[in-house]
């Protein structure tokens, strides 16, 4: 006899061809969707997948305890949809690939918090309550990387520390990276999620509940069932080693998705690699070029790196983008170099990690220059071993492409040569 489960996430297929006007996220089920193969509903649930129409497919569920007063509907003033509506905008402007327009690299002023909270401190109770202790601190200056374009609230208020936020006394992102509760609707804890969907691509591309609670950030999500990540459950989770740990094997398991990987092989945690597979590592790349809702994925990995601790990710992956995108023409899209260029480059609050990608991109976007993986390297091995960043294009050897010849005269005399 089969039992009905009592939720189920389900996914809407992404187009490779859209023009990222989504529908706004949903919990929901694209009935044309076949069903993944993986169960990752605990063996001692007893809940089997429920009887479904034809083409329906169930998300793999695990038995949940009741809970009451949960929302179910969609804010229409969150702070997601911000950069999907800019590159609405922007796809609609123009279509080329290739063309990017001029950027104008400058820093701004200082963006002042005055409700900022006070350093981080460990704490060995998952109980503690929001501390009430705020001090004024002066955030470094947010890097304006094309001058024609604005900060979006979600960043602006990401670079201020949320200063308008309410803290709460919600242990839910605790629980979640203690491994003590699954995630909603119909998921699994986070141990299970890591074993058992690393390297599962079709299903990560597919379901959309799982991102919210592997990178909780202070804002809320789509996914009602999520809470917003609140500052004492920030400072346990940035002191607590395995928690730590669970964090970074979060990011692993979404780079390998994206077709790269933390190298392994490397004496510098923070070295990114492409994946070990080149078939792999080909389907990935254009997926995450033609799959803009992964960008979206994107900027909240970056927040919720900085968040919890592992803030150094953020640049080291850019600079590895802007490698690829220089060096080998890969995940160059149009529509990916914009959300580089206007929304990942602000997701870092330390001022010189800001400049460094914004220096680089200029180099490549501006000034014809090369960033090679060797580049690259060097710029991730001397934040290990000298504990900056910095863009030195002469110190690291990193040359401009030669200029061709333009105008009539120059044409002339290359059908010349030519000859």
């Amino acid at each position: 006899m089969t039992r009905t489960m009592d939720e189920s996430i389900t996914v809407m297929a992404s187009s490779n061809h859209d023009s990222h006007h989504p529908e706004p996220e949903r919990i929901g089920m694209d009935l044309e969707e076949p069903a993944p193969s993986l169960h990752l509903a605990s063996q001692n649930d007893g809940v089997s997948p429920p009887e479904k129409s034809q083409g329906g497919a169930a998300f793999p569920t695990i038995a949940q305890p009741q809970q009451n007063g949960l929302k179910t509907g969609f804010d229409e003033e969150n702070s997601e949809e911000s950069e999907e509506n800019d590159q609405n905008k922007n796809s609609d402007e123009d279509t080329s690939e290739d063309e990017i327009g001029e950027a104008s690299f400058f820093f701004n002023r200082p963006i002042t918090n005055s409700t900022d909270d006070s350093p981080i401190r460990s704490s060995s109770s998952h109980t503690q309550p929001p501390s009430s202790d705020h001090d004024t601190t002066s955030l470094p200056d947010p890097v304006i990387v094309r001058q024609h374009d604005y900060i979006s609230r979600d960043i602006r208020d990401f670079l201020q520390n949320y200063p308008s936020r309410r803290p709460s006394r919600s242990t839910t992102n605790l629980d979640f990276y203690s491994n003590q509760i699954p995630f909603r609707p119909g998921g699994c804890t986070i141990d299970h999620f890591h074993t058992h969907l690393f390297g599962n691509h079709r299903t990560l591309e597919l379901h959309h509940g799982y991102i919210q609670w592997l990178f909780p950030i202070r804002e809320q999500g789509l996914n009602h069932y999520a809470d917003p990540l609140q500052t004492h459950e920030a400072k346990i989770i940035r002191s607590d080693p395995q928690m730590q740990s669970r964090l970074v094997q979060s990011l692993k398991l979404m780079l390998d998705f994206y077709g790269m990987q933390v190298d392994e092989t490397s004496s510098n945690p923070l070295l990114i690699v492409r994946h070990p597979d080149p078939l792999v590592c080909a389907e990935q790349y254009r997926n995450l070029c033609e799959s803009w809702h992964n960008y979206l994925r994107i900027t909240r990995i970056f927040k919720s790196l900085v968040e919890l601790g592992q803030e150094d990710y953020v640049p080291s992956i850019l600079l590895f983008i802007l490698a690829e995108q220089s060096e080998s023409g890969t995940l160059n899209r149009r529509q990916l170099r914009d959300s580089m260029d206007r929304f990942w480059v602000y997701c870092m609050r330390e001022r010189e990690a800001q400049r460094t990608v914004a220096e680089a991109i200029r180099w490549i976007r501006l000034e014809e220059g090369v960033v090679t993986m060797d580049g690259y390297r060097k710029m991730v091995d001397r934040r290990q071993s000298e504990g900056v960043w910095r863009f030195d294009p002469a110190g690291d050897g990193l040359k401009k492409r030669e200029r061709r010849s333009r105008g009539f005269s120059g044409v002339f005399n290359g059908r010349l040569r030519n000859r």
